[in-house]
């Protein structure tokens, strides 16, 4: 797979930052205690997922998605020193992605929330997702090969 990337331009990014907090605001009673500490984001994340699936909010889970999606992949950006970019691929998809700063590996965390939001018999992994990658437990492939996790 030929994979190019660009930095976000400064409107993708100002709607990227709108998008985390909005994400932020959407955890409403599950506020972390300490925003500034990734771990208690992603863990309010997991709960927000967990209640979501099990009470549907009447908003549109594609919505819910992109800004809890937003969220979660900044707070491995944040994390792990990884940067949002746009990806684009040979195809011609263009995808918002997190990437590792060897470039091993690429996240669509907007895509991978939207997922664990609909497929509610699946795990929900958000937590145990992040987790792996601050771990260093990351799929096989290595620097610059872009393995996308989705």
């Amino acid at each position: 797979m030929g994979v190019r990337e660009r930095p976000l331009e400064e409107q993708e990014q100002n709607e990227l930052d709108d998008l985390v907090e909005q994400g932020l605001e959407m955890l409403g009673e599950h506020f972390p205690e300490n925003p500034d500490d990734p771990a208690q984001v992603i863990a309010a994340i997991r709960i927000f997922v967990d209640e979501h699936r099990t009470a549907p909010s009447d908003e549109d889970t594609e919505a819910v998605a992109f800004a809890i999606g937003a969220l979660w992949g900044d707070e491995v950006r944040r994390a792990l020193g990884w940067q949002w970019v746009l990806l684009r691929l040979d195809r011609g998809d263009e995808l918002f992605c997190v990437v590792s700063p060897d470039r091993a590996v690429a996240i669509r965390p907007q895509l991978f929330l939207y997922r664990l939001l609909q497929e509610r018999q699946s795990d929900n992994t958000a937590a145990l997702a992040f987790n792996m990658l601050r771990e260093g437990r990351l799929p096989p492939g290595g620097p610059g090969s872009y393995s996308l996790l989705e």
